[in-house]
């Protein structure tokens, strides 16, 4: 005739009934004059009926079933018994899903990741070292960073600074940064200053726009050499002194030298690698493996870290560190990377100079273990540099 279940006040759940008769709809009157509470009586044909009862008045309804010549079988019971019997079986892991939900709920109290937005010219670590020495760090706890005070002692520290904030989202700490803008250089027409040669070259053009010119087209000048002077003579009148200022454009000659190393060791083949483990919980790092502290000679390490936490929910101090060990064997090779060096030094002349690079030069030579590479330039540039006086 079925199963029954425990009455249970706490636990009250619904049970699903199939009622088997010659007459299975009398069930469902005489549990209407019982008072007891049926729900969802679907008739499947002129012999079984299905219905659900209360958990507790299961047995009443069993009882009239069987006054009624009438099976009634159990198919299935919702919460009540079933719910507390499973809590029963499965009470280690509700326990641990309550653990991991009072961590989350704790952890989000402190700060486990910092991320810096917004700078240019001052670095994350600047950044995050001032943070720290403000009592901004890993670890701390949410309710003792004052955004006004954090801000203003960072001012302090960092003159760089315009403007910034601590925003959070859960454990992490999101620092919202404005630099200040530089100063544009201003003229300033009352200061005395010259101009000099900045390298030695063969003047091609002279612009004076304030002051008096020295050279001429076609003069050779020295580094160093005053190209514009500063000071304005008069017949009638003591002389004057002003902010020179033009442009001196010369034929110069550059040279400039590089070494490089005529024979080098070059990975030729990867071993067979081996993975290894560890755990960081907060700054604290536990390694899985032996010997974490012995330098590893000729391998490449690939590390992934995966943080434990939901991507802007939130964050917790733990780190799964996955260290791969790659070793490789190596052999000595000689290279020859003259052109190479000097395209590179060329390059760097022409972010240096003002004007353009007209011809070039490269030789090398090897001296034992050293290949020097010199590099030989003619170019048309601007030497005109101002100084004070």
């Amino acid at each position: 005739m079925g199963i029954k279940a425990k009455k249970t006040m706490l636990f009250n759940g619904r049970c699903l009934l199939r009622i088997t008769g010659s007459c299975p709809c009398t069930v469902l009157n005489r549990c209407a004059a019982a008072a007891i509470d049926v729900h969802n009586a679907k008739k499947e044909n002129e012999y079984v009926l299905t219905l659900e009862v209360r958990e507790a008045e299961l047995d009443a309804a069993i009882s009239i079933s069987e006054k009624c010549m009438c099976d009634c079988e159990v198919m299935e019971i919702k919460g009540g018994s079933s719910l507390l019997s499973f809590l029963k079986n499965h009470i280690w892991f509700l326990a641990a899903s309550s653990a991991v939900i009072a961590l989350v709920l704790l952890s989000s109290l402190f700060v486990w990741e910092i991320r810096v937005t917004g700078n240019d010219r001052l670095s994350d670590g600047e950044i995050l070292r001032a943070l720290s020495e403000c009592g901004v760090d890993i670890g701390t706890y949410r309710a003792d960073i004052k955004n006004d005070i954090i801000r203003n002692e960072m001012l302090l520290r960092l003159p760089e600074i315009a403007w910034m904030s601590v925003n959070f989202s859960g454990s992490r700490a999101t620092v919202l940064v404005s630099e200040r803008l530089e100063k544009p250089e201003v003229y300033d027409a009352s200061v005395y200053t010259d101009v000099i040669s900045k390298a030695d070259g063969i003047v091609k053009t002279v612009r004076t726009l304030n002051g008096t010119a020295l050279v001429s087209r076609g003069q050779s000048v020295l580094k160093g050499e005053k190209l514009i002077d500063g000071r304005i003579e008069s017949i009638t009148a003591p002389p004057g002194y002003v902010n020179a200022f033009g442009s001196v454009i010369a034929r110069t000659r550059r040279e400039e030298s590089a070494v490089s190393p005529v024979r080098i060791r070059e990975k030729t083949e990867y071993k067979a690698g081996k993975n290894r483990f560890a755990l960081r919980i907060g700054k604290r790092k536990i390694n899985f493996y032996l010997n974490g502290g012995k330098p590893v000679d000729e391998c490449d390490k690939i590390i992934h870290n995966y943080k434990i936490g939901k991507k802007g929910v939130f964050s917790l101090p733990l780190t799964l560190v996955h260290e791969k060990i790659l070793p490789y064997t190596t052999e000595t090779v000689t290279v020859n990377e003259g052109r190479l060096i000097g395209k590179r030094l060329s390059e760097d002349l022409r972010n240096e100079i003002d004007g353009e690079i007209l011809s070039e030069s490269i030789s090398q030579s090897a001296d034992g273990e050293l290949l020097t590479v010199t590099a030989r330039w003619e170019c048309l540039e601007n030497i005109a540099e101002t100084v004070k006086r």
